[in-house]
């Protein structure tokens, strides 16, 4: 961040990174943004992006007629700022070093993924995917998703000089498009659910299929978002929750 952040930034940046990415990839899959040419790749007006930062911040939803580049310029300014990245900077080396194993992958991400960020990076991946079935009219292939959002999501969260980064980009630009070509096979995410763009809402397979975790409290919602998958599967089993753990 190469400036001062004003209040209303700071409280962007803390936003939950699912639901701001689910109101604007919402927004733009309505407004047909999946077929606009180089979308993710042409940046909105720096004016109405600050307008529609103001919305999020303040609980409004995006105004019907606001620039689709505009929201998308915002979104991956909220993936690359947000306080809690998507993908964790602990995860940054083993997803780098062994992105061709895409048992470990996966094996990785239900043991050391929390649960929300999970969910986001499943809904992000999903809407990604999306993105790249029209890329015959948005020009954005898997490759181009990859460099714009690899970067942005993949970080190890130390410093590095600018000669390091660059060594790096290709691996993260590597790995991350190995994510978009598995992300069914790493999420479970089946057929049906990619047929139609608003499908990208689906929640995981652990929440759709579990009553007892559709039927938790609020606090206990609250409570999970910090587990991994595997923690969740410890407390929530299928014949209900295990007491000794609450």
């Amino acid at each position: 961040m190469l400036h001062k952040l004003s209040k209303e930034e700071r409280i962007f940046y803390s936003l939950n990174p699912f639901l701001v990415a689910e109101q604007c990839c919402e927004y733009i899959e309505q407004q047909k943004g999946l077929v606009m040419e180089g979308i993710y790749r042409i940046n909105g007006s720096e004016k109405e992006v600050k307008q529609l930062l103001k919305c999020l911040v303040q609980k409004k939803p995006l105004p019907k007629n606001c620039d689709v580049f505009s929201v998308a310029s915002l979104w991956k300014r909220h993936l690359q700022f947000c306080e809690s990245p998507v993908i964790p900077h602990r995860l940054y080396y083993p997803i780098l070093n062994k992105c061709d194993d895409i048992k470990h992958l996966k094996e990785l991400f239900i043991s050391e993924m929390p649960f929300e960020q999970f969910r986001t990076l499943r809904f992000i991946l999903t809407h990604l995917n999306n993105v790249i079935k029209f890329s015959t009219n948005n020009k954005m292939n898997i490759k181009n998703v990859a460099i714009v959002f690899g970067a942005t999501l993949l970080k190890s969260g130390a410093e590095e000089n600018a000669i390091e980064y660059l060594q790096q980009v290709p691996k993260i630009t590597k790995a991350f498009q190995t994510l978009l070509e598995n992300y069914n096979l790493l999420f479970d995410i089946r057929e049906e659910e990619t047929k139609e763009p608003v499908d990208c809402r689906a929640s995981t397979e652990l929440e759709r299929n579990s009553p007892v975790l559709k039927s938790l409290s609020p606090e206990w919602n609250q409570k999970r978002r910090g587990m991994t998958l595997n923690t969740i599967r410890d407390l929530f089993g299928p014949n209900g929750i295990n007491q000794e753990n609450l």
